[in-house]
């Protein structure tokens, strides 16, 4: 099944070749990043992700996405989401996120760069994450080394996670640990403060406790215009208050 659906797509990407370049470079930066890598004893079984793209033109970032399908039928009758644990809602609804980010005068916003692709799952599991990819021009058997988007786990084990982060490191950073337990949906982080010193504490110490586990928080947004200064690495440049322009 998966192996049909892979030529399927080839026979997509061959069609329309802009495409098909921007879907072998987010595949390559998988293997070059080390979240996929090349199954060299296929023995084992294992159950094999489709994937297809996923084109939303209106991202900012990420134009291309690959998503894996961990809800397809195996010739048994059965996909990898139907044997998995999903994990329970261990974060806030999204309309508690919202009311509490509208209260504060100051706010800040920010993205966690790959999120799911930070976290490694244990090596005896990736082989339910196999995938068909080429090499050389040969099609070859990989496997997806971390949280993979489309899993059904996927989603609790990643803010689990960042829960388990935020724990080991309050002792050294509590307002940022606050924050990033209470604050993030997702990869998302929608917080703020009513003071300029403390948005910049919590700016500041949720850059640290993320870096420390392996994070990278590269866009971030304030309606201060002083929130993301003296910052090293940042893509978005925010220069903007509410009273002037209020769309960014």
């Amino acid at each position: 099944m998966a192996l049909r659906r892979f030529a399927d797509l080839q026979k997509k990407l061959n069609a329309d070749p802009v495409l098909k370049a921007e879907y072998h470079r987010v595949m390559n930066e998988y293997i070059e990043l080390g979240h996929m890598s090349l199954v060299v004893d296929e023995s084992l079984p294992g159950y094999y992700l489709p994937h297809h793209a996923v084109i939303k033109a209106t991202s900012a970032t990420t134009k291309t996405r690959v998503v894996f399908d961990a809800s397809a039928k195996t010739s048994m009758g059965m996909s990898l989401n139907d044997t998995l644990m999903v994990g329970p809602t261990i974060q806030l609804k999204l309309i508690e996120h919202l009311l509490r980010f509208r209260s504060y005068k100051f706010v800040i916003t920010a993205d966690i760069a790959k999120m799911y692709r930070q976290i490694s799952i244990a090596p005896s599991d990736r082989r339910y994450q196999r995938v068909f990819w080429l090499q050389q021009e040969r099609i070859r058997v990989f496997e997806l080394n971390t949280v993979t988007f489309g899993v059904s786990s996927a989603p609790f084990l990643a803010i689990r996670t960042v829960h388990k982060l935020t724990s080991d490191e309050s002792v050294d950073y509590p307002k940022g640990a606050e924050v990033l337990t209470r604050d993030l949906y997702v990869d998302d982080l929608l917080s703020g403060a009513n003071t300029f010193e403390e948005i910049v504490q919590i700016r500041d110490e949720v850059i640290e406790i993320l870096k420390r586990g392996g994070f990278d928080i590269p866009q971030r947004a304030s309606n201060h215009p002083q929130a993301l200064n003296n910052l090293s690495k940042k893509t978005a440049n925010i220069e903007f208050l509410t009273d002037e322009s209020p769309v960014h």
